[in-house]
Order: structure tokens, then sequence, then C-alpha cells
């Protein structure tokens, strides 16, 4: 079976953050009887020079053939396209829904008979989830209605990283959306890090790492702890992928009180997250919806406890041990339970972290699925 996936980000990008990790995962463990190839674009998120890799040519990396577009050309994604004809995949897999090059124009060509594969799968990453569709809502709910008209609602098979995301599939376009419910891969370790006692008593270090966004809800963390009374350092990590939000992060940030400080760190390596993470006392994760949330899996495989609100598919996990769920994803929300957490003493973050251990190794040993390429050759078998 011949694979092609289109997506705007490819490695050695990174800044677009978990799903291009997820990609690379899944990619690297598919099965023998799968050949994959990746079209893509040249640059990291937010960049516009291209990275150093060849580009409009076939290269392997991550074990699949990948065709890295020229970001700035038009007709290098054509000649893309073109590649793809010749190639004559299979099946077609866009790893986003509202990505106008890279899942809108397959999804158009697809429609208009030039794409023909046996499949034509689309996922959406959280682009559906109630926070995402929020965000532009009027752009969204306008190609939504253009794709329902086209007749794709009934053509296309989804991947669902969740039963979460299954369902809000379904809430957009139907009971009757043809949906694989497939855990998103990763290249974590099979058992978390040991847990370490981290830092100097009395003074809290947490850390929030991801996009900084409007999804990712940084700002509602951060005038939440201009609320917090205790000690405490907040390091906020990742790119800043919207430049007035950013800007709406650093104004929130500089009405924080005197006894807390906040860092804009910038973005990391992914090589270096997990150790950045194994840093810190606590990792806040203040988003508005993920369909996964990858940097949750490796915040716990570090035994770094995370808080998070009850939009993301670990909510379970977090209240068993793995953290603590935010009841109200709200500054007043947040103010609360950091302002608790921060008064925890020493001795209690150190079980904090030993139970976010413990609950990796348990996530770890109940999510053995088969790739979902092999759920796909007998979906298509079926």
């Amino acid at each position: 079976m011949k694979i092609v996936v289109f997506t705007s980000f490819f490695a050695p990008a990174f800044l677009g953050g978990g799903p291009i990790r997820t990609l690379v995962a899944m990619l690297r463990g598919a099965p023998s009887t799968v050949d994959t190839a990746v079209i893509t674009g040249n640059t990291d998120l937010q960049c516009t020079e291209p990275m150093n890799v060849p580009s409009e040519r076939w290269v392997e990396r991550d074990g699949s053939r990948v065709f890295y577009c020229n970001a700035r050309s038009w007709i290098s994604l054509l000649r893309g396209m073109r590649e793809v004809l010749s190639w004559k995949p299979n099946v077609v897999y866009v790893n986003s829904f509202f990505d106008a090059k890279y899942s809108i124009i397959p999804q158009l060509l697809f429609r208009t008979g030039i794409f023909h594969p046996d499949v034509f799968i689309i996922a959406p990453r959280g682009e559906f989830s109630p926070g995402a569709l929020t965000i532009k809502g009027t752009k969204k709910q306008a190609y939504l209605l253009v794709f329902r008209l086209m007749g794709l609602p009934r053509r296309v098979l989804w991947h669902a990283s969740t039963a979460n995301e299954e369902h809000d599939i379904r809430t957009v376009l139907g009971l009757k959306a043809r949906i694989l419910v497939r855990e998103d891969d990763t290249l974590l370790p099979s058992a978390a890090a040991p847990a370490e006692a981290r830092l100097e008593p009395g003074i809290l270090h947490a850390v929030s790492l991801s996009r900084l966004s409007p999804k990712k809800g940084v700002v509602t963390l951060l005038e939440g702890l201009q609320r917090v009374s205790e000690p405490m350092v907040l390091d906020v990590i990742g790119p800043a992928e919207d430049s007035d939000y950013f800007e709406q992060c650093r104004a929130a940030a500089a009405a924080v009180p005197a006894n807390v400080q906040v860092n804009f760190v910038g973005p990391k390596d992914p090589d270096e997250i997990r150790a950045t993470l194994a840093a810190y006392d606590v990792f806040f994760c203040p988003t508005k919806g993920e369909n996964f949330g990858h940097v949750i899996a490796e915040a716990l495989s570090v035994s770094c406890p995370v808080l998070c609100a009850d939009v993301t598919p670990w909510t379970e996990l977090l209240a068993s041990g793995g953290g603590q769920v935010v009841p109200q994803n709200t500054a007043e929300g947040w103010a609360r339970v950091v302002e608790s957490y921060a008064r925890l003493t020493h001795g209690e973050r150190f079980e904090r972290r030993l139970a976010a251990g413990k609950a990796y190794d348990q996530w770890q040993s109940d999510s053995s699925q088969p790739h979902f390429f092999t759920l796909l050759e007998k979906h298509i078998a079926a």
C-alpha cells in the first residue's frame, strides 16, 4: 500500500509542536507493507528562511520519501502535486482540515477527480474542538459549508486521535462520518524517568510549553497569576506563532505581582523538551482543547505533574495522579489551583512527581494498539 501524507511542516521543522512529532513517530513505526511519502514545505512555523533541506526533489527521512516544496512558490507546490500523480498512491492522508495549501487544495483535487486514491483521509488534529472552532470562526464555518456542498463528508475517512475527537467530528459533520480512532503515536520511552526532588524548597518552579497562540490559552494563565500571592517562577517556552497574541502575553505578564516571576524563554528543540520539563515542579497547560496533547505525555514521561483543564483526553489520568484537573479554565480558576499548588511542601511536591511517573507507566501499559496503517489496511479489506 502506498500512502502520501500532506502536511505544512515536517522534520527537521519543530516549531509546530506535537503534530510534527506525532507524524514522525507514525511514519517511523509504519508496517513493512506500507510505502510512505510526504509532501511538505521547506520552512518551519512562522519562519521565512528555508530549512537546510534539499527542495523540490525526493529525499529519505524518518522512514519516508519526503518532497520539500519551496514555501514561497505556488509553482513548487504544483510540482509536488505532480509528483503525487506520478507516484499513484492508494491513500492520500492530509494532516489538517483547514490548512489551505496542504489540506484544502488536496481536498479540491480529490473532489475534482485529479487525485483518485482508494481512500482519502483527513486528520483534523483537534481543529474541530469547540475551543479551536471559535478562533477565526467565521472563515472556518464558511469553508465547512463549502466542504458539505462539495459532498465530501460522505467520501472521506477521518483519523481521530481519541473518542473525544471522534465526538467532535460527528458533532460538526454528522453521525454518518466514517472515522478510525487511533491514539497518536509517540517516540517516548516505555517507562517514566525516575522522579527527583527539584529546585529549592518554598518557591514553585513551573513551566508552560506551547506555541503562543489563542488556542493555547497562555494569557488566561498569566491573568490568573496576577491573583497569586505565593512565591513562584513561571518559564513560558514556545514560539510566538501569533505576534498580536504574544504582545497580549507580555502585557499580562507585566501585571503579575512581585512574588511572581515570568520569563519568556522562546522555543526549544524537540530533543531538549523532556530534559527541560524534568527540571520543573509542575507543567501548566491552559489550552482550550487538544485532540491528544503530545507535550502532556512528554511531561509525565519525566515525572513532571501536569495541571490542565478538562479539555484533553488526559483528564482521567491526571485526576488519578498524573497531576490535577483545573475545574474552570478561567483566570480565576487557574489562580485558585496555582495558589493551592504553590502552598504544597517540598515533600508534597515530590510525592506529586512520584504519582506523575506512575500515571505515565499506567498509560503506557494501557495504550498498546495496532498501528493506524494496520487498522487502515483492515478497513480497506473489509
